[in-house]
């Protein structure tokens, strides 16, 4: 009858409708999921950062490294990792370390 088809147009009409909402609040909620977490990763970054900045190895002072560096290589001169001797090896760990290992010609 008329009445039922205006009454499942009606509702076919509220289900569009709500579809509708229901796709834009999910792509919202996807696009929001994405900026937290790309801000979830930047923060990761910054946390493994700050991190490593208070590691006891860090508070090591660079005389002291420079040291246990070249107990090392006098304790294992024919020490090979990979391939690599020990001061390659030492001076391919960080910025810092590379430097250490630089610094000191005994070490090579």
């Amino acid at each position: 009858t008329k009445r039922s088809i205006a009454n499942i147009s009606s509702r076919l009409s509220r289900l569009e409708k709500h579809t509708e909402q229901l796709g834009a609040l999910a792509r919202e909620v996807e696009a929001a999921k994405r900026r937290y977490t790309q801000e979830c990763s930047i923060l990761k970054k910054a946390l493994l950062e700050y991190q490593s900045v208070v590691t006891p190895i860090r508070m090591i002072p660079d005389d002291v490294l420079s040291e246990i560096f070249l107990a090392q290589v006098v304790d294992s001169p024919d020490y090979v990792f990979k391939k690599a001797p020990a001061p390659v090896v030492l001076a391919g760990v960080c910025r810092r370390w590379r430097s250490v290992c630089l610094a000191t010609p005994r070490i090579w």
